[in-house]
């Protein structure tokens, strides 16, 4: 299936699943990304039924030898958001992820749910936080979203930070959904 459209997320229960509702809904492509050991049941059912139910998406799996390439990128994330970054084991493998998510898709707007660590600062907490530094060290001029758990407020990324909106403008073209497995819609 071939689309104008599509939605880049790695497809884990929560926050990524809603984006994947929506990019259903509106006949995007769904591309998912993933790695050797990655826990993901969306992948699993991919490649064990290729069936109507599935025809959205395209599983694009990331080589232990890629992930390798991130690091600096990565530590550089880590240090403007405060935080330690795991050196081995799954959650850097997210984390690798998260990268090729941002620097692999073409994508050219990103949509997040989360929750805040600290609004005033406008750090998002966890792996959400982590990609969503990613993507405005890369694409500091790119549209930017964040829908926070806990207030239900929507945000826009400004010059001067996040700024609260009323609701996320329709996702289109090459976009990156992702958010906390907390959120349930």
């Amino acid at each position: 299936m071939t689309s104008v459209n599509c939605l880049h997320t790695g497809g884990s229960v929560g926050g990524d699943s809603y984006f994947e509702d929506i990019a259903k809904k509106n006949n995007h492509l769904i591309k998912l990304y993933h790695f050797d050991g990655h826990k993901n049941t969306r992948i699993e059912v991919i490649n064990n039924d290729r069936g109507v139910t599935n025809n959205h998406y395209e599983p694009l799996e990331i080589t232990a030898a890629e992930m390798k390439i991130c690091g600096e990128s990565l530590e550089l994330a880590s240090k403007k958001l405060g935080r330690h970054l795991p050196e081995t084991g799954y959650q850097r493998h997210l984390l690798e992820r998260d990268y090729f998510l941002v620097n692999r898709s073409g994508a050219t707007s990103f949509y997040s749910i989360g929750h805040w660590i600290d609004r005033t600062t406008g750090i998002i907490e966890g792996g959400t936080g982590f990609i969503s530094e990613l993507f405005l060290i890369r694409h500091p001029t790119y549209p930017m979203y964040f829908h926070c758990i806990e207030s239900g407020l929507n945000y826009k990324m400004t010059l001067g930070g996040w700024m609260p909106i009323d609701s996320f403008p329709s996702p289109h073209g090459q976009w990156i959904g992702v958010g906390s497995r907390a959120f349930r819609n």
